[in-house]
């Protein structure tokens, strides 16, 4: 699970009572971010036989630099009964308006130019020969025996990125 930097995260704890008595629950969340704490929260109650209740957990994110690993932290207790759960998360920094937005593409159809063209890239067309950090391959584009392509192998390990679109929509 992906989240931007300084976003505001919604997840939900659902505590069930599948028994035929009313009981008490208790839980608690924390989120670590990078190993340390940014929010945590506890909520209690009773909850009446064969119930459902749904607790939202909202936390706001902090202003991270670099891709920065987090887990929210969940233990439940309803009745004698005690639940532990984990959920593992990604914070990615806000994209700097100062990135390259070129990118190489062989695409003999036009449809993926024009996509990303409208999604606001410069498009670059490949001459079929030259390395190039990454290279996306159009939509249809990917079919037996293009002399484009031949050399497609040595440019991945090259260090070439590739992308292919779908061979059909």
């Amino acid at each position: 699970h992906h989240f931007r930097s300084e976003g505001t995260v919604t997840k939900q704890a659902v505590l069930i009572n599948d028994s035929r008595k009313v009981l008490p629950y208790a839980f608690n969340w924390r989120v670590e971010l990078d190993g340390k704490t940014i929010a945590e929260d506890k909520e209690s109650g009773e909850i009446k036989p064969a119930t459902t209740i749904k607790e939202s957990i909202r936390f706001d994110l902090p202003g991270v630099k670099a891709k920065t690993d987090g887990v929210l932290f969940l233990e439940a207790k309803i009745g004698d009964h005690v639940h532990h759960d984990k959920f593992h998360f990604r914070v990615y920094p806000e994209a700097s308006d100062d990135t390259d937005k070129t990118i190489t593409v062989w695409d003999p159809k036009g449809d993926t130019g024009k996509l990303l063209k409208r999604l606001g890239y410069d498009i670059r067309e490949w001459d079929g020969k030259s390395p190039v950090d990454l290279l996306v391959i159009g939509r249809g584009a990917m079919v037996a025996n293009v002399p484009e392509l031949a050399n497609l192998q040595e440019l991945v390990a090259g260090g070439t990125k590739v992308l292919v679109m779908s061979p059909s929509r």
